[in-house]
């Protein structure tokens, strides 16, 4: 835990567009995000940290990661398509099994 650096306000600004704290895929930018996310987002500093503060920050830092590609896709799709057609799949459990297989069958009615 000793390798974690602090966060210090400020300091992020002076790195590059491309290698932004929140989105930055070099190993200071995903590094300073994860010492920020465990600071400012679990508020806690290393000493103190547990393995699920450290695990939620990296989940943090990835998820930013993830969210900025996702963004710059979908206004990507926009800019080149007049009509978008944006499909999220989410996986069904239980009950609504049953009720999306009648309503794919034709045997449910819709409200």
């Amino acid at each position: 835990m000793d390798a974690i650096a602090k966060p210090t306000p400020g300091s992020s600004s002076e790195s590059s567009p491309l290698d932004d704290v929140r989105t930055g895929l070099s190993l200071p930018a995903i590094s300073r995000a994860f010492a920020e996310n465990l600071f400012y987002v679990q508020g806690k500093f290393p000493a103190i940290a547990t393995k699920n503060d450290l695990y939620m920050a990296l989940a943090y830092t990835v998820r930013d990661r993830l969210l900025h590609r996702w963004i710059n896709t979908i206004e990507t799709y926009l800019q080149k398509s007049h009509e978008p057609k944006i499909v999220c799949y989410r996986w069904v459990q239980g009950k609504y099994r049953k009720y999306l297989a009648a309503v794919e069958g034709g045997s449910a009615r819709v409200l």
